[in-house]
């Protein structure tokens, strides 16, 4: 019944207050005192009071039978789609904007939304009665209701609407009008006498009941299309895990993502779809550093509608946090959702129970009710070595990354300042992981971030060549072989061989020998060649 109280009487202004719903509620007779605080010259205790009068004569009982008819206007639930579930969900908002159809809203209704017919208007379903019967419902799972409470408007619903503003629309959505596949799925629920969606747990509880549903391997085929972000890499109701040690540029890489998103420019090196970006800073960064990041890379005035911040260190021990964050993504329903390090959204105090597995599959849960995806980078720990591989990098198992869809792991190469990225795939359809570690460039002047040539030798070579020419210059009066090089500054001798080739090639070392055997090359200072020894 307050659903039903809910759908119709809550507006812009005022809500109807759901929780009001046991016997154990308090309610004030109108004329007492309502004191509950301070009494404030803003907010004074006043006397509460009936402010119109609806005729009801003082006494009259509303009865049983009026309010069952109230709660019966409440529509029933649909059972999920196909589209639902594929990720592939209809933008109703757009489609009521483009199409100006006469409402109100979107409202909030729990975690959906609604729109009403506007006051003093005609029906939306052609009849000429009051179109303040008509309702438009989006759910958070995805499925679309419109109805009217009229008796002439019995059976009429999405469908209908949509085809009066779209004749066509049948013919372009494959035998249905509702902008989702013809097929639906079968609903185990009806035969337990439950045909209520199935909603994600608002908490970690290990024996909650969820009635599950069966899906046939056709359907499957025809459903699948993946609906990508960033192409290959990161699609719609999926997740990936970006995994790096502190100071190892996961944070910039996550601001180079989410302007990448808000822009619709290629991150790194793959094409991505203009989004809506949330990015939830759970770390100790403040929002003025932030700012400043953001305002280097160019951000400007135009980029701010498809960007919000939260800054909430203190999330996972928050009562009910992680269930507020998500009601604001439910709120502002962005296409990519950041949250920097996610491992602080819940608290976990249980690692042999799998409540981290929890965590990922809640994480998964939400992006597809969203249909956004979820980038979630995490920390990994320092005693773990480099060249990790991206499914463990993170705990040296799978606990996290086997629930992630793609992988991502950042590392900087030992004793070098070169950063590179490695790819692993998770559980998805059409990932493009990368054969090699590549090369992350960082523009100093700008701080956006390129992916590069895949790491190299050379590469190595070259982040030495500024420690090998420091000791040939500490060193003038001797010229040294490839070997006691790298013996001296602790480095394979293959890169100390490179980079002081590199040295001779720019001008900035001599070298002697022919390097064969016999006559192999020695290094010395610039210009220090005719008085030195040799060391080998």
């Amino acid at each position: 019944m307050l659903k039903a109280l809910d759908l119709w009487f809550s507006d812009e202004l005022v809500a109807v207050d759901l929780k009001n719903f046991n016997a154990a509620r308090i309610t004030k007779l109108y004329g007492t005192i309502a004191a509950k605080g301070d009494d404030t010259a803003e907010r004074p205790h006043r006397q509460s009071a009936i402010l119109e009068d609806p005729g009801l004569r003082l006494g009259e009982i509303v009865t049983a039978e009026q309010l069952s008819a109230l709660a019966a206007q409440l529509p029933e639930e649909p059972l999920r789609t196909a589209q639902s579930l594929a990720g592939q969900e209809f933008n109703l908002e757009q489609w009521v904007r483009e199409h100006n159809v006469p409402v109100r809203g979107p409202l909030s209704y729990g975690t959906d939304l609604k729109w009403l017919g506007l006051r003093g208007g005609n029906c939306l379903f052609g009849g000429d009665h009051n179109a303040e019967a008509f309702f438009l419902i989006k759910r958070g799972g995805g499925p679309i209701q419109a109805g009217c409470h009229h008796n002439s408007c019995q059976g009429k619903g999405w469908r209908e609407l949509r085809l009066q503003y779209e004749p066509d629309a049948s013919s372009r959505s494959g035998g249905s009008a509702s902008g989702i596949p013809a097929v639906a799925i079968t609903n185990r629920a009806e035969s337990l006498g439950n045909a209520g969606a199935v909603v994600l747990p608002q908490s970690f509880v290990r024996n909650q009941i969820q009635v599950l549903d069966w899906r046939e391997l056709g359907e499957l085929r025809r459903a699948h299309t993946q609906n990508w972000i960033t192409k290959g890499w990161q699609a719609r109701g999926e997740i990936s895990v970006w995994q790096a040690k502190v100071e190892h540029g996961k944070t910039t890489v996550m601001r180079e993502l989410a302007m990448c998103g808000i822009r619709g420019e290629p991150f790194l090196g793959h094409d991505m779809t203009k989004c809506r970006v949330f990015y939830a800073m759970l770390d100790a960064d403040t929002p003025d550093l932030v700012y400043d990041e953001f305002d280097k890379m160019g951000m400007n005035d135009s980029d701010l509608p498809n960007i919000k911040f939260m800054f909430e260190p203190m999330l996972a021990v928050m009562e009910n946090g992680a269930e507020q964050f998500f009601r604001l993504l439910y709120e502002w329903r962005p296409d990519l959702v950041i949250i920097e390090p996610f491992t602080r959204l819940k608290r976990i105090d249980d690692f042999n129970a799998y409540s981290n597995t929890y965590l990922m599959g809640m994480l998964a849960q939400y992006a597809r009710l969203l249909n956004a995806h979820f980038a979630l980078p995490m920390h990994i720990s320092r005693g773990r070595p480099s060249g990790a591989m991206a499914a463990t990098a993170g705990f040296g198992s799978i606990a996290f990354g086997a629930g992630a869809n793609a992988r991502f792991v950042i590392e900087r190469k030992e004793g070098t300042d070169i950063f590179v990225l490695r790819t692993s795939k998770g559980k998805s359809a059409g990932f493009e992981a990368m054969e090699n570690d590549h090369v992350l460039n960082l523009d100093p002047e700008t701080n956006r971030v390129t992916l590069g040539k895949p790491f190299s030798f050379g590469h190595q070579a070259a982040a030495f060549k500024d420690r090998v020419f420091e000791f040939l210059e500490n060193n003038p009066d001797q010229e040294w072989s490839p070997a006691a090089i790298a013996k001296k500054l602790d480095i394979p001798r293959g890169i100390a061989r490179g980079a002081a080739k590199m040295l001779h090639a720019d001008k900035r070392a001599d070298r002697s020998g022919e390097g064969r055997s016999g006559s192999p090359f020695r290094f010395a200072k610039k210009g220090t060649l005719q008085q030195t020894t040799l060391v080998s």
